[in-house]
């Protein structure tokens, strides 16, 4: 007689499936992985400037904080008031915050 597990979010498996399904979620994370740090590696020589590295990082205030914190590399080659920033790109892909969809409010029917 068979052995019936459950997995995961799954209904009801036989082990075999069970066992396929979750070396399928590990591959797909092993994958996930490998992509994101071939992403990073590129973009490790990449500069964006202040305003772009605030919009992915969630705001002007917590990019200083991460600045000040050492964990965003930044320069700002020319010592004058409208100089641009250069933030390494991806340290700011490291603490870019999630990107929620933004749901429209339905309008009130009266």
């Amino acid at each position: 007689m068979e052995n019936k597990v459950r997995c995961k979010k799954y209904a009801v498996y036989s082990n075999q499936n069970c066992i396929t399904t979750l070396l399928v979620e590990m591959i797909r994370g092993e994958m996930a992985e490998i992509l994101l740090d071939n992403i990073l590696r590129l973009f490790s020589t990449e500069t964006f400037g202040k305003d772009k590295s605030a919009y992915y990082v969630g705001g002007e205030k917590k990019l200083m904080n991460l600045i000040e914190a050492g964990k965003i590399e930044s320069d700002k080659p020319t010592n004058v008031q409208n100089g641009k920033w250069h933030c390494n790109a991806a340290q700011v892909l490291l603490h870019c915050r999630c990107a929620g969809r933004k749901v429209k409010s339905k309008k009130r029917k009266k």
